[in-house]
């Protein structure tokens, strides 16, 4: 975190709670922040929005459950970079945390065991 922008926002699995108290970098969406619902109703309809970027669909989901979050962390699994790009489209976002394994034509910035951070707009 500390070698990119504090503003620089992160695409990361929206489940990785920990990733924006860690980084000290803003996130694309978090699934927790749904909860906002009960103090930002208007924050709501963009977490919707954002969600769905992910080809989450709320009319299939069982919300009161877990089956919701794990659907939405497979969903970030499978991203591609026609994904990626297409949330780009959307939304200002400046890296994208992936598995070492995933294939992309984004430029590799950092690489950990398990995660490397791509550059979103190089």
């Amino acid at each position: 975190g500390k070698n990119t922008g504090k503003g620089a926002v992160f695409l990361v699995d929206p489940n990785w709670e920990e990733f924006r108290g860690l980084s000290k970098r803003p996130v694309f969406v978090a699934w927790k922040d749904g909860t906002a619902i009960f103090w930002d109703q208007a924050y709501v309809q963009e977490w919707v929005e954002r969600i769905e970027a992910f080809g989450f669909d709320f009319n299939e989901a069982k919300l009161g459950t877990t089956k919701g979050s794990s659907q939405l962390s497979r969903l970030y699994e499978r991203m591609d970079d026609e994904s990626v790009r297409e949330i780009l489209r959307n939304y200002p976002v400046h890296y994208w945390v992936a598995a070492v394994d995933k294939t992309s034509t984004f430029p590799e910035v950092f690489r950990t065991v398990r995660f490397k951070v791509l550059e979103l707009n190089p």
